[in-house]
């Protein structure tokens, strides 16, 4: 797979596949432009390692820079950096292209599933990026809607201690691993880690919380602990995965109705269409089949019988 992103924004790679990533120099006019030689760095935020270092990048001219992802480097759930240096100078320092990926544990489908599902979606008319930029934007809706994700996610908090044993995690239903737990003291401004035995110490439940099991409290404060961890389903349900790509279909092939009807009328009679309604629960994107799935995951707790 090959991933050009621009600076801002976070694109997903899978965990354990193999990625090229792609940038472009552009000019103030925007037009592509040549950087020389070029550099990549790459960070993992989850704990501060580094991928790369200054490694060289490939491509010649204007043509964009890459660099590859070997399946052991992204088959960590982490949030990656990567800062690509040009040779070239701009207003006196060298020019840097900053990006975000994000490994995740699966797709919510996959491009393959998604063409197979309607005959009209086909490479030609839809390309492979477009296709992944908008089943990104369903599972982070999706995630949303239902406070839980769909595929193993990893997520970094930063959250307030209240001096008992539990902290509940800020947005994040079904935690699976703590990676890092970092405490500030007030008024500091360094992240002091847990050791191998308080981070061992530390248990998720699936309602969202972290208990400390044995090893003290989480200390009273405000915004004093920062948390890495993994959350959300293990593998994606079949209805999320079949909603999901409904929604696709609905989004990225064109209707021969407007996007303001309300109505239909035909040879049988007038019928009523759904609808979205932000001001009513159930009724998020106005499919029935996808609403009723996601109503279905949003009412239980994951992991709860």
């Amino acid at each position: 797979m090959v991933v050009n992103q621009a600076a801002g924004g976070v694109v997903a790679l899978r965990a354990t596949d193999a990625a090229t990533l792609s940038a472009t120099f552009a000019g103030l006019d925007g037009a592509a432009v040549d950087p020389g030689a070029t550099t990549v760095t790459i960070t993992r935020e989850g704990d501060g390692t580094a991928v790369a270092t200054g490694a060289a990048a490939s491509g010649t001219g204007a043509a964009a820079r890459t660099y590859a992802l070997t399946g052991e480097q992204t088959a960590t759930l982490d949030r990656l950096t990567v800062v690509w240096t040009s040779a070239q100078q701009s207003g006196g320092s060298p020019a840097t292209i900053t990006q975000v990926y994000e490994t995740v544990g699966d797709w919510l489908f996959t491009v393959a599933e998604a063409r197979a599902a309607h005959p009209d979606l086909t490479a030609p008319t839809y390309g492979d990026p477009a296709i992944a930029a908008a089943r990104q934007r369903i599972a982070e809706w999706f995630e949303e809607i239902c406070g839980v994700a769909f595929a193993p996610r990893y997520r970094r908090v930063v959250a307030s201690g209240d001096g008992t044993c539990e902290l509940l995690l800020p947005g994040a239903m079904l935690p699976t691993a703590v990676r890092r737990v970092e405490e500030r003291e007030r008024g500091a401004t360094a992240w002091v880690a847990f050791g191998a035995e308080d981070l061992a110490d530390v248990l998720a439940e699936p309602w969202g919380a972290l208990v400390r099991e044995s090893r003290g409290v989480w200390t009273l404060g405000r915004r004093n602990w920062r948390i890495a961890f993994e959350h959300g389903h293990a593998a994606v349900p079949p209805p999320i995965r079949r909603a999901a790509i409904r929604l696709l279909l609905h989004q990225i092939i064109p209707s021969n109705l407007s996007d303001r009807s309300l109505s239909e009328t035909n040879s049988l009679g007038t019928f009523r269409l759904a609808a979205p309604d932000a001001t009513r629960w159930g009724r998020w994107t106005g499919l029935p089949e996808v609403d009723s799935v996601l109503a279905e995951y949003h009412r239980r707790a994951p992991g709860l019988a």
